[in-house]
């Protein structure tokens, strides 16, 4: 939105140097100092009415007002993770536009892990949410205290299980 204004007002330059001399050096002054990296500043002061309608014609109100709402906007939003971790992918970038829903990244828990582990419909009946189960390394020569969190909410076709998540640290 920022280029498409910054555009705008590059656009208009000529006609206001030869319509409106007196508010070209005004209009000058913001364009060289527009950075459109940062937030965008207050518009120059309009000196006519004639002036005014031909930056509306322009669409330079428009584009300005545009972005001083989604500045708002963005002020207003902050997105923090809800465990401290590690990023392990990141699908948007600083000023690109997300959607409702949108993944925006892949975060990794590095103090507490989450183990899937596959449970048959017939074992389904001993395992509880809050259980506490011992997990042992793939040697055998290391085991750790899991915890059941969850159960997930469908039946994994290509093994007729149902998936069960254990929390464990270490």
């Amino acid at each position: 939105l920022r280029s498409s204004l910054l555009n705008a007002i590059t656009l208009m330059m000529p006609d206001l140097k030869l319509d409106y001399p007196t508010a070209y050096l005004n209009w000058k002054q913001y364009l060289d100092s527009f950075e459109v990296e940062q937030p965008v500043q207050e518009l120059p002061d309009i000196s006519d009415k004639e002036e005014k309608n031909f930056l509306a014609a322009r669409n330079i109100y428009n584009v300005y007002y545009n972005i001083k709402s989604a500045e708002v906007q963005l002020s207003e939003h902050k997105i923090y993770a809800p465990f401290s971790g590690v990023i392990t992918q990141v699908n948007v970038f600083p000023g690109t536009m997300v959607l409702p829903g949108q993944l925006l990244a892949a975060m990794v828990n590095t103090d507490r892990y989450e183990l899937k582990a596959p449970v048959s419909e017939s074992n389904l009946a001993s395992v509880a949410v809050g259980n506490t189960v011992e997990l042992l390394g793939a040697n055998g020569s290391k085991n750790w205290k899991g915890k059941v969190v969850r159960f997930g909410q469908q039946i994994d076709p290509a093994t007729q299980m149902i998936p069960v998540y254990i929390s464990v640290r270490g």
